[in-house]
């Protein structure tokens, strides 16, 4: 089963959406069987999710992440960052539906995660300028326009303190 996930990585790195699903869901389905479920059935289910955005499914998508969340929630600590990647991911898809109210909760609980996981590495502090971005997008189409211009500035102030001038996050 594990082969089969590490190999799903790989097709998913190489955009071998097809193969990777098939991988991905026979490990996931074997840890169901033999173990009754685990980290590899969650982790399985998220990048089913992702793949399942990628074609614009996202009842499908949904569903998956929904699968990873609580599964991941169940196994991880509630700061992990693996969880704000999957909120995170949930919260995109939200949007993409149009249901901004979703997305809010979503990205908000990805900014509390991380937020707390904030180091003083430039990655990390971009990750919380990209959640704060997110947030504001979804709350400016939830029509809370002052919080989203808040956001907006908060997030382009990290964006400047830890990115080059040029880059297109900020230009």
């Amino acid at each position: 089963a594990d082969s089969h996930y590490c190999m799903g990585k790989i097709l998913f790195e190489w955009s071998n959406y097809s193969d990777s699903r098939r991988s991905f869901e026979c490990a996931r389905d074997i840890h169901l069987e033999k173990l009754g479920g685990g980290i590899t059935v969650a982790n399985s289910n998220f990048y089913l999710g992702c793949m399942s955005e990628i074609n614009g499914d996202f009842d499908s998508a949904v569903h998956y992440l929904q699968e990873s969340l609580v599964g991941r929630k169940d196994l991880l600590d509630e700061l992990d960052s693996e969880l704000a990647d999957t909120y995170s991911r949930l919260g995109l898809v939200y949007c993409k539906r149009s249901e901004w109210d979703n997305a809010v909760d979503c990205f908000s609980n990805t900014l509390k995660i991380r937020e707390a996981n904030r180091g003083t590495d430039a990655s990390t502090q971009v990750l919380v300028a990209d959640s704060l971005y997110d947030l504001g997008t979804a709350l400016s189409k939830a029509l809370d326009t002052k919080r989203s211009k808040q956001l907006f500035t908060d997030a382009l102030n990290e964006y400047q303190l830890h990115l080059d001038k040029s880059h297109l996050k900020i230009a």
